[in-house]
């Protein structure tokens, strides 16, 4: 039998951003009702999904180009509806915002889902946007939680010698990882946490130089200290250990967020910046939470003792 790839149906911890159209919005808005409700069906929280509007089915793949070079979401949803009329100006905006779509998600390596209908008729365009089967926003939904599940799995290892693609096996394999989860790497809350540090130390280089040794120093350390505290308590040897590390993380993250908003009172950062990086604070911090009560509710695990070396 060959081997077989596929990306799990959970969105649990995934960031996800919807763009959809104002054009044709009493269609648009089923669309939309149905990728949120896919989304936390599977496991999505609901501060995790973003609904961008834009005018009309052309502007989409700016904002989506725009997103995905910002890596701040995980996969975005694409919806939009086209009917056709008396001219060819259906025809010629169909084709180029499809060109457009698929041009961003493969420049880009980025999942993007593709829920942008194209009908006939406005009853054909009622059918497919409607609650129930057949719903192209649960279905572009649910192929942006399974592409992005398969994308940070580390398939592309597998099917491509691009070097780029090969980086989450060779991270697993030099941690000592495996596919069951045995790696700090594989958590979501360390990959997150990750993210979080490219965030901080972007926004920190708009404080000024004076800060350099002062809050700019303060607040990248705390920020590196969160991912490290998560990959230095999962390679601990008891639970207790692991609690400890984690809670250490929380309570720094808290830290983080309190140096951001000292940044913000000062003028460094606007509420925007501040705004976006809470609502990452805070997906990481609820991913801890669980995290430390999955371990603590976890009966002993019975080990041989370590040889001293």
């Amino acid at each position: 039998m060959p081997r077989s790839f596929e990306g799990s149906p959970s969105a649990a911890g995934l960031r996800i951003a919807i763009i959809a159209s104002r054009f044709n919005d009493e269609i648009v808005s089923g669309l939309v009702d149905g990728a949120v409700s896919c989304l936390t069906r599977h496991g999505a929280d609901d501060d995790a999904i973003a609904l961008f509007r834009v005018p009309g089915a052309f502007e989409i793949p700016t904002l989506a180009a725009k997103l995905a070079d910002g890596k701040q979401y995980d996969a975005i949803i694409t919806l939009g509806c086209l009917l056709r009329g008396d001219t060819p100006h259906f025809d010629f905006i169909s084709a180029q915002v499809t060109n457009d779509l698929s041009r961003v998600a493969s420049e880009a390596r980025f999942p993007i889902a593709f829920g942008v209908i194209t009908c006939n008729t406005y009853e054909q365009a009622v059918q497919r946007s409607s609650d129930g089967p057949g719903n192209k926003g649960w279905e572009a939904a649910l192929a942006a939680i399974e592409m992005t599940q398969l994308l940070l799995s580390g398939v592309g290892s597998q099917l491509s010698g691009d070097t780029e693609h090969q980086l989450p096996a060779l991270r697993s394999q030099l941690s000592g990882g495996t596919e069951t989860g045995d790696s700090y790497r594989d958590l979501i809350v360390w990959q997150k946490a990750m993210s979080l540090v490219t965030e901080i130390y972007s926004m920190s280089k708009a404080f000024p130089k004076e800060e350099l040794y002062g809050l700019t120093s303060q607040v990248r350390r705390a920020a590196v200290s969160i991912p490290s505290n998560i990959a230095e308590g999962k390679g601990r040897f008891g639970k207790r250990d692991y609690v400890q590390f984690l809670m250490q993380a929380r309570g720094t993250l808290h830290e983080v967020e309190t140096q951001m908003e000292i940044g913000r009172n000062l003028g460094y950062i606007d509420d925007d910046d501040l705004a976006r990086l809470l609502v990452l604070t805070g997906e990481i911090g609820r991913l801890l939470n669980g995290l430390i009560r999955s371990i603590a509710d976890k009966p002993p695990e019975s080990r041989e003792p370590r040889a001293e070396s």
